[in-house]
C-alpha cells in the first residue's frame, strides 16, 4: 500500500489507511471508533471530511439543501430551507452527514429514524443523498454511503432503506456499493390534499 501525505491533524492521531475500492480512493479509518473519517482521492487530490453536521454549518447546508429541493423540482426558498434543517437538527429528528474539503460543503445525506415492528429492530431511512454538481464525480457520494453505512453497523442498526426516482443515475452507485433493490414489497403513499 502507498501511503499519501496526510494533513497535520490527522498525521497526529492512530488511524488506519485503507485503499477503498478498485480506483485511487484511500480511507483514513478511526481505529478506536473504525468509523471513515476521511476520504482522499489521489486522482483529484483532494482530502474529504465526513462528519455530522450541527447548527453550526447551518447557513452553507441550508444553500446546498435548497439546491437539493430546487434538483427535484421544488421552488428555491433559502429561509424555508434553513428553518426545516434547524428544526431537524435542534430537535435531534434526524441525522445529518456532511462531507466537506478546507471548510466548504460538497455534499450531505440525512437519515431520518424508524423501526420494523416485524424484525422488532430500528434502522434508519436515507431520506435526501446530494452532492453539489461542480463536485460531482469525485467519490464524494461514495464517501458518504460508506460511511452512512459504517455508521449503521457500529450502533447496530437494522440497516438503510432509501427510495429514488427510477431515472435517478444513482441507483448505479447505490447498487455497486451493496444496496438491493426492492422486488418483493411495493410501496405506497397518500397524499394529504390540503
Amino acid at each position: 500500500m502507498q501511503l499519501v501525505e496526510l494533513p497535520e491533524k490527522i498525521r497526529n492521531n492512530s488511524f488506519y489507511i485503507v485503499r477503498v475500492g478498485l480506483l485511487q480512493d484511500i480511507a483514513i479509518i478511526d481505529c478506536d471508533i473504525f468509523f471513515i473519517l476521511h476520504s482522499f482521492n489521489r486522482q483529484s487530490n483532494q482530502m474529504i471530511h465526513i462528519r455530522k453536521a450541527t447548527l453550526n454549518d447551518l447557513k452553507p447546508l441550508a444553500m446546498l439543501f435548497d439546491d437539493y429541493r430546487v434538483f427535484y423540482k421544488q421552488q428555491s426558498d433559502l429561509s424555508a430551507a434553513e428553518a426545516f434543517l434547524k428544526g431537524r437538527i435542534s430537535n435531534n429528528e434526524s441525522v445529518i452527514f456532511i462531507a466537506e474539503n478546507d471548510d466548504c460543503i460538497l455534499g450531505f445525506t440525512q437519515l431520518y429514524p424508524t423501526f420494523s415492528s416485524v424484525s422488532l429492530e430500528s434502522f434508519y431511512i436515507l431520506n435526501d443523498l446530494y452532492v453539489s454538481t461542480d463536485s460531482r464525480g469525485k467519490g464524494i457520494g461514495k464517501a458518504i454511503l460508506n460511511y452512512c453505512q459504517n455508521w449503521v453497523i457500529n450502533h447496530g442498526y437494522k440497516g438503510l432503506s432509501l427510495e429514488t426516482a427510477s431515472d435517478n443515475p444513482a441507483q448505479n452507485l447505490y447498487e455497486r456499493e451493496g444496496w438491493s433493490r426492492d422486488k418483493g414489497f411495493y410501496h405506497y403513499f397518500w397524499k394529504n390534499e390540503k
